[in-house]
Protein backbone atom coordinates (compact mmCIF):
# COMPACT_ATOMS: atom_id res chain seq x y z
CA UNK A 1 0.00 0.00 0.00
CA UNK A 2 2.85 2.43 0.79
CA UNK A 3 4.12 1.99 -2.78
CA UNK A 4 0.85 3.48 -4.08
CA UNK A 5 0.73 6.49 -1.74
CA UNK A 6 1.55 9.79 -3.42
CA UNK A 7 4.57 11.55 -1.95
CA UNK A 8 4.15 14.99 -0.36
CA UNK A 9 5.37 18.13 -2.16
CA UNK A 10 9.17 18.50 -2.28
CA UNK A 11 9.71 14.85 -1.33
CA UNK A 12 11.63 12.46 -3.57
CA UNK A 13 12.75 8.90 -3.11
CA UNK A 14 16.50 8.28 -3.23
CA UNK A 15 16.97 4.55 -3.03
CA UNK A 16 14.95 3.43 -0.04
CA UNK A 17 15.08 6.77 1.80
CA UNK A 18 12.83 9.77 1.27
CA UNK A 19 14.42 13.20 0.98
CA UNK A 20 13.12 16.75 1.03
CA UNK A 21 14.38 18.70 -1.99
CA UNK A 22 13.35 22.30 -2.66
CA UNK A 23 14.79 24.97 -4.93
CA UNK A 24 15.64 28.34 -3.41
CA UNK A 25 13.32 31.03 -4.83
CA UNK A 26 15.13 33.33 -7.24
CA UNK A 27 14.30 36.54 -5.39
CA UNK A 28 16.25 35.39 -2.32
CA UNK A 29 18.77 33.04 -3.94
CA UNK A 30 21.68 35.36 -3.13
CA UNK A 31 21.14 34.65 0.58
CA UNK A 32 22.04 30.97 0.15
CA UNK A 33 25.28 29.26 -0.91
CA UNK A 34 23.32 26.54 -2.77
CA UNK A 35 20.54 26.51 -5.37
CA UNK A 36 18.41 23.96 -3.53
CA UNK A 37 17.89 22.61 -0.06
CA UNK A 38 18.17 18.85 0.44
CA UNK A 39 17.44 17.11 3.72
CA UNK A 40 17.02 13.46 4.46
CA UNK A 41 13.73 12.54 6.08
CA UNK A 42 15.40 9.39 7.45
CA UNK A 43 12.39 7.27 6.57
CA UNK A 44 11.01 5.23 3.72
CA UNK A 45 7.44 5.59 5.01
CA UNK A 46 5.39 8.17 3.06
CA UNK A 47 3.10 8.71 6.07
CA UNK A 48 6.06 9.75 8.24
CA UNK A 49 7.40 11.80 5.35
CA UNK A 50 4.21 13.90 5.26
CA UNK A 51 4.75 15.12 8.82
CA UNK A 52 8.47 15.70 8.42
CA UNK A 53 8.02 17.50 5.08
CA UNK A 54 5.29 19.72 6.55
CA UNK A 55 7.60 20.77 9.40
CA UNK A 56 10.46 21.56 7.00
CA UNK A 57 8.13 23.44 4.63
CA UNK A 58 6.82 25.57 7.50
CA UNK A 59 10.37 26.31 8.67
CA UNK A 60 11.58 27.23 5.17
CA UNK A 61 8.50 29.32 4.36
CA UNK A 62 9.14 31.35 7.52
CA UNK A 63 12.81 31.73 6.65
CA UNK A 64 12.00 32.77 3.07
CA UNK A 65 9.39 35.29 4.30
CA UNK A 66 11.88 36.79 6.78
CA UNK A 67 14.45 37.21 4.02
CA UNK A 68 11.86 38.85 1.77
CA UNK A 69 10.87 41.26 4.55
CA UNK A 70 14.54 42.09 5.10
CA UNK A 71 14.86 42.89 1.40
CA UNK A 72 11.66 44.91 1.40
CA UNK A 73 9.70 42.38 -0.66
CA UNK A 74 7.07 41.73 1.99
CA UNK A 75 3.43 41.83 1.02
CA UNK A 76 1.07 43.34 3.53
CA UNK A 77 -2.08 41.46 4.36
CA UNK A 78 -5.30 43.35 3.81
CA UNK A 79 -8.11 42.41 6.16
CA UNK A 80 -11.35 42.31 4.23
CA UNK A 81 -13.72 41.25 6.98
CA UNK A 82 -15.31 44.68 7.15
CA UNK A 83 -15.46 45.29 3.38
CA UNK A 84 -18.78 46.31 1.91
CA UNK A 85 -20.08 45.42 -1.54
CA UNK A 86 -18.77 48.71 -3.06
CA UNK A 87 -15.29 47.86 -1.76
CA UNK A 88 -15.40 44.54 -3.63
CA UNK A 89 -16.72 46.26 -6.77
CA UNK A 90 -13.84 48.73 -6.62
CA UNK A 91 -11.35 45.87 -6.34
CA UNK A 92 -12.96 44.09 -9.30
CA UNK A 93 -12.76 47.28 -11.37
CA UNK A 94 -9.06 47.63 -10.50
CA UNK A 95 -8.38 44.02 -11.58
CA UNK A 96 -10.26 44.57 -14.83
CA UNK A 97 -8.29 47.74 -15.59
CA UNK A 98 -5.02 46.01 -14.74
CA UNK A 99 -5.79 43.06 -17.02
CA UNK A 100 -6.77 45.36 -19.89
CA UNK A 101 -3.44 47.20 -19.55
CA UNK A 102 -1.51 43.94 -19.73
Amino acid sequence: MDEEMKLPPYVVRRGQVLQYVRRIPGDIADAFPVVRIQRTLATSDPVEAYGAAARITTELDAQFAALRRKKGFAIGIIHVDAWSWPDWEQLAAWFKATLIED
